[in-house]
């Protein structure tokens, strides 16, 4: 009888130059969504760009412990693949938003067009806010309807030599000037939690302290 074996594929290894030709790629790709006032809907389409790094659920955890319990229905913006919802704490209701159709519920937006009108209780915002063209308008109207959240950023001076256009980022913010505009949103308290080295939690609240 013959055995087939299966053998597992060998890691794509790419050449520095490979790399540096996928990075300009993705700048040139950047700046021409950036000219155009949109978000890079192709790029969160294609097949394994939300569920290919496993540290978005090990962020999508430590954010699920900062959320209270039975807040009732949290918006997720840029759901992505929906880790978030496995990892709210119980009484929460999930609403997914994202600009690709994850699911039957997904609310489709792109969020660099308009900022629909949604019932929630609590939003959050996990590696969405690097890719917001105008934030200040963004979080405004986000403010105006949903009274607590929680978002991530990658503050400019925690990795000021990063290439952000290579990472479809399109803004670099400093923690200062987010939490400046945070207030400006209409959120009064803001907590900001440490998550990583380069990455930090923005817990906000418009009519109580977070921590309380």
């Amino acid at each position: 009888m013959m055995v087939k074996i299966l053998q597992t594929p060998s890691p794509v290894i790419k050449t520095p130059e490979q790399i540096e030709i996928s990075r300009e790629a993705r700048r040139t790709e950047t700046l021409r969504m950036m000219k155009k006032g949109k978000t890079n809907v192709g790029r969160w389409t294609r097949s394994g760009e939300c569920t290919a790094d496993y540290r978005w659920f090990d962020r999508a955890m430590a954010a699920g412990k900062l959320i209270p319990e039975n807040i009732g229905r949290v918006l997720d913006l840029g759901c992505g693949d929906m880790k978030m919802e496995q990892c709210l704490p119980p009484g929460c209701s999930y609403i997914p938003l994202d600009v690709s159709k994850r699911d039957d519920r997904t609310i489709v937006v792109d969020l660099n067009r308009k900022v629909p009108k949604i019932e929630a209780d609590f939003v959050v915002g996990m590696g969405v806010l690097e890719y917001l063209l105008d934030v200040p308008n963004v979080l405004r109207k986000i403010a105006r309807q949903i009274p607590e959240g929680l978002f991530s950023y990658h503050p400019f001076e925690k990795s000021p030599k990063r290439d952000r256009l290579a990472m479809g980022w399109v803004n670099a913010l400093s923690s200062k000037e987010l939490i400046a505009l945070l207030h400006y949103a209409g959120y009064k308290s803001v907590d900001v939690v440490e998550y990583a080295a380069t990455l930090h939690f923005y817990r906000v609240s418009k009519t109580r302290s977070p921590t309380a």
